[in-house]
């Protein structure tokens, strides 16, 4: 599955909340997201062998409500998030500045190899 190699800016929707702590936040969002929720869950299944809850999942990127996060494994989930965040956004700003389509199953490979790196980081 693809997304094509064509970015609509006008499918995003714009939502600015005032925030007593941090300013004003802007959260952007996209009809993209079930695609990109698929790297998601198949990326946490495969470490994990479940699904993410969705809702503590956003608390914990959006919210950083690393709270939610057990401590005995705080390591290996952090790992998980930062090598999925990371492989997302390579592949959208590929999308962005190259036309580069969004693949599913490349995104999810491309978590892997990140969350392989961050947990046996090369000896120099």
């Amino acid at each position: 599955m693809s997304l094509g190699s064509k970015l609509d800016v006008t499918c995003f929707k714009i939502d600015v909340n005032p925030n007593k702590y941090f300013g004003t936040s802007v959260r952007v969002t996209c009809p993209w997201r079930p695609v990109r929720w698929s790297v998601w869950t198949r990326t946490w299944g495969t470490i994990f062998y479940c699904e993410p809850e969705e809702n503590n999942l956003l608390r914990v990127i959006m919210d950083l409500r690393w709270n939610l996060i057990p401590p005995h494994s705080f390591t290996r989930y952090t790992n998980v998030v930062q090598g999925a965040m990371v492989a997302l956004w390579r592949s959208y700003w590929s999308l962005v500045f190259n036309s580069h389509p969004f693949v599913p199953e490349q995104v999810f490979r491309s978590a892997l190899k990140i969350i392989h790196s961050l947990e046996h980081p090369p000896d120099d």
